[in-house]
């Protein structure tokens, strides 16, 4: 009989072929399900398999491209059978070793260990996973343009990979709302992200190109320095501050102001009045505003429900605002009761986005902060990954457990926030977000990318750069620059993250650090600009340096922590913009890197450390360059012409 989980396989050792026909053949063979199937059509490199029986009438269709393979699916159960939920398909069974790449925040490589599955649009960027293997690897990706909700993961359990698709708990039919293609590389993942943006952008799933977007503030185009400064320390301090780092970097500094909530940094939707009053709070911004933009974060959903570190009245009156705003209706129910989750000794629920109380939070609570004196503002917590098992409150009005609502409930929240800016401020508005996907991409001006550990690779912003480069990406100062070179060499704008009561001029800033800073922004008002800001990046080199394991300060969720991360000797990537290609690195130790160049072609080579050039030079073939330890350098190629 039939589950309400259908589970479709698709065999076949995927990953560790070499030669791609072996490899289709194999998957053309291997194709198999849990039922024999009671019709089976082929036509050229088309294959359709019906399954039926009283419980059910399943279609599989089956396409054979010469890299991908495409996969279509429609199940219509018997009129007395329940509702169909959620589907599994394809299940791809999986051969040990391999890992995979979730592109969430930006691209978490994870081991099939233990069972894990992601939520898209809520914790994944893309829709899409890349399961690799040592040699060779697959793109599951999916282009629906309906941004419906579904899971991408793993079963340890049941050893395999695929998709899990949500219908509305009253569908009678199963048609998925669109097809799912597989796509067949090497083992790098650059090739996957840029298989996976080509055809993004071919979907029309990606918004305007950044550099052809009219409602970019202009200091984003600027390559802004942004500095995370905390709330209890003197504003005159930190407004000197930002003027010292403004002038001794040749940058536009952007203040964000950290810690202002009543009951602490990322307290959630009740903050407001801040903690040190509205009239203090809004002489302090006109004084930040002096210098240009001036943010602070808003928590998005995250509703503080109780902290064990708070005094007896404090959750007394968290409680009181849960219940006065009818708390128990407006926030994300589960199968089992309403969710919630602990950090850091605190209780949080989570409002949800597609409630109509939670459509309306965003917007509300921009108007107050802006009310203040905000021109910009930071959304956090927006990344939604608590959105895995959906929300089953039918008082919301949205699908069961959750559709494509989710997505629209975002994008239309984002969308209020710079409706209430545009009626209270002229112009010159930033609206950032720590996570940034596909759907809501069009309504952001930057995002924050997350450096901090080699468990990690920039897969999202490799595809989003072009349309959305990331620039609030706070790092710590200090000698070690390692976290330093992964966001630099990536191609992110770099920000900074003072300590509370800590004024720390920027030539009293750790040497290393300092001049790597001085390297990445002298070379972005030069040489570097249009690839590092609207250049697209391409696949470049796998370069397998040495890992090496340092305890660093890290500033997440607004707190300082120390913390054990892996660090490369150094980081490049390959960037090409209007017909020319620049190679950028940061090094943390002096290393050698081989550029591949074509054979029969010279090139003109221009090399750069910071803004300086080094020297000019013309080759023909691979080229050794030789980077500096603890600086940012360039390497920029001519237009190429054959040798006579």
């Amino acid at each position: 009989m039939l589950s309400k989980e259908m589970k479709c396989r698709l065999g076949g050792d995927l990953g560790s072929f070499n030669a791609l026909s072996v490899m289709l053949q194999k998957i053309k063979m291997a194709f198999y399900s849990d039922y024999i199937p009671d019709k089976n059509y082929s036509f050229s490199n088309n294959v359709l398999l019906i399954y039926e029986n009283f419980a059910a009438r399943v279609l599989v269709g089956i396409s054979l491209q010469n890299e991908s393979c495409r996969l279509q699916m429609s199940l219509l159960p018997a009129p007395e059978s329940a509702p169909v939920q959620a589907i599994i398909f394809p299940a791809l069974g999986i051969s040990e070793p391999s890992d995979f790449i979730f592109p969430a925040r930006e691209g978490i490589i994870i081991k099939p260990e233990v069972s894990v599955w992601k939520h898209y649009p809520g914790e994944l960027a893309l829709q899409c996973l890349f399961w690799r293997k040592a040699r060779g690897g697959m793109l599951i990706m999916t282009a629906d343009r309906g941004f419906s909700s579904r899971l991408f993961g793993f079963s340890s359990e049941n050893n395999f990979t695929g998709l899990k698709h949500f219908f509305s708990a009253d569908n009678k039919t199963a048609d998925l709302p669109t097809e799912i293609t597989l796509y067949f590389t090497d083992h790098a993942w650059e090739k996957a992200a840029e298989i996976y943006r080509n055809q993004a952008a071919a979907k029309g799933l990606l918004p305007e190109h950044f550099k052809d977007r009219k409602d970019i503030p202009a200091i984003i185009h600027k390559g802004p320095l942004v500095l995370a400064l905390s709330e209890k320390n003197d504003p005159e301090k930190n407004t000197a501050l930002t003027e010292q780092y403004t002038k001794h970097f040749s940058v536009p500094v952007i203040s964000c102001l950290q810690g202002l909530e009543k009951y602490g940094s990322r307290s959630g939707i009740d903050f407001l009045p801040p903690a040190s009053g509205s009239e203090q709070v809004k002489k302090n911004i006109a004084l930040y505003k002096k210098n240009g933009i001036i943010c602070t974060p808003l928590h998005s959903w995250r509703w503080l429900f109780n902290s064990r570190s708070f005094p007896a009245d404090k959750n007394h009156d968290l409680l009181y605002f849960f219940n006065e705003n009818n708390g128990p209706d407006n926030c994300i129910t589960g199968k089992n009761g309403m969710f919630q989750y602990e950090q850091n000794e605190k209780t949080f629920r989570i409002a949800c986005p597609a409630s109509s109380w939670g459509r309306d939070l965003l917007g509300k609570n921009a108007r107050e902060l802006i009310s203040l004196g905000f021109n910009g503002i930071f959304l956090t917590d927006n990344q939604m990954e608590y959105l895995t098992n959906g929300c089953y409150n039918k008082t919301h009005g949205h699908n069961i457990p959750q559709g494509a609502s989710i997505s629209e409930a975002r994008q239309q929240s984002y969308m209020d926030i710079k409706r209430a800016a545009s009626d209270a401020i002229f112009g010159n508005f930033l609206l950032a977000a720590e996570f940034a996907g596909e759907k809501c991409a069009a309504q952001l001006h930057t995002w924050r990318s997350i450096y901090g550990t080699g468990d990690t690779v920039p897969f999202v912003s490799f595809v989003l750069h072009e349309y959305l480069p990331s620039a609030f990406n706070f790092l710590v100062p200090q000698e070690n620059t390692g976290l330093l070179i992964q966001c630099t060499g990536s191609g992110a704008i770099p920000g900074i993250a003072l300590e509370p009561d800590k004024y720390t001029a920027p030539d009293l800033l750790p040497p290393s650090f300092r001049i790597m800073l001085e390297d990445y922004y002298s070379a972005l008002s030069t040489w570097a600009r249009d690839f590092l800001l609207y250049g697209k990046r391409i696949p470049g080199l796998q370069q397998d340096t040495a890992l090496s394991e340092s305890v660093l300060t890290v500033f997440e969720n607004d707190v300082f922590f120390q913390s054990t991360v892996k660090i490369p000797a150094f980081v490049c990537s390959a960037w090409e913009y209007s017909g020319k290609i620049a190679w950028v690195a940061a090094a943390r130790e002096s290393g050698t890197i081989i550029i591949p160049q074509t054979a029969g072609i010279t090139n003109t080579i221009e090399i750069f450390t910071g803004k300086e050039k080094i020297r000019t030079i013309e080759i023909s073939g691979d080229y050794s360059w030789s980077v500096d330890a603890q600086r940012f350098s360039g390497l920029l190629i001519s237009p190429l012409t054959a040798v006579q």
